[in-house]
């Protein structure tokens, strides 16, 4: 096998070996960059995502000993020509490596940003509660989103097990089309009661990996 042959296995395999799925771009690294905004002022731009693996890498919690850092808030514009095809959650991990608080994950259309008030529920696009074992590939969760009903939504709520939320949001077919999208990821406290609350009593790092394929 010549050098070149060696080289593209070489890639291949460094890429697969990282966990990334296509040809990745870090678009965003919060030990490097600066925190992504935290609170319902705007979200981060960050452009447009070119066709691969977008890669944003940061942390929720209190690791800068600041007044906390419970969320983090960015939008990214799809391109014409292209497809979102997927997005993963590749890492929600506390600082020690161990399974963290759950997290909350929603993502709205257009330059939007709006809190986790679940009077707001249906203006997004889909909205999820996970934890460490629920990370992967959490498009089709997003796109099964329901609108459920206020009353419902306040019971589970009420029971302090945040786990048994369904996807919340008015839902979408894979893959989205061309155009911006804003996403917050929150910390979310396992005792939330009957609100969402930030959870700053430790760390999560995270790592999101959104794909960009062509259009055919």
């Amino acid at each position: 096998m010549n050098l070149l042959g060696w080289t593209l296995l070489s890639l291949m395999a460094t890429v697969e070996g990282i966990g990334y799925h296509t040809e990745s771009t870090l678009v965003w690294d919060e030990s490097t960059m600066g925190d992504l905004p935290d609170g319902p002022e705007g979200p981060q731009p960050l452009g447009e995502l070119g066709m691969g693996s977008s890669i944003i890498v940061g942390m929720v919690g209190d690791e800068r000993g600041d007044d906390g850092d419970g969320q983090d808030a960015a939008y990214f514009i799809v391109p014409e020509g292209y497809y979102l095809t997927n997005w993963y959650i590749n890492k929600w991990e506390l600082a020690d490596g161990s399974d963290g608080n759950i997290g909350w994950f929603h993502i709205t259309e257009n330059v939007t940003l709006l809190g986790p008030q679940v009077t707001l529920v249906d203006q997004y696009l889909g909205g999820i509660i996970f934890n460490s074992s629920q990370i992967g590939d959490v498009l089709p969760l997003l796109s099964n989103a329901t609108e459920l009903p206020l009353d419902e939504l306040f019971a589970v709520i009420g029971t302090g097990d945040l786990t048994g939320l369904p996807p919340l949001g008015t839902g979408f077919d894979i893959p989205l089309g061309p155009g911006p999208y804003t996403f917050v990821l929150y910390s979310v406290a396992s005792d939330a009661g009957d609100e969402f609350l930030y959870s700053m009593n430790n760390t999560k790092f995270y790592e999101l990996e959104i794909v960009l394929e062509p259009a055919t």
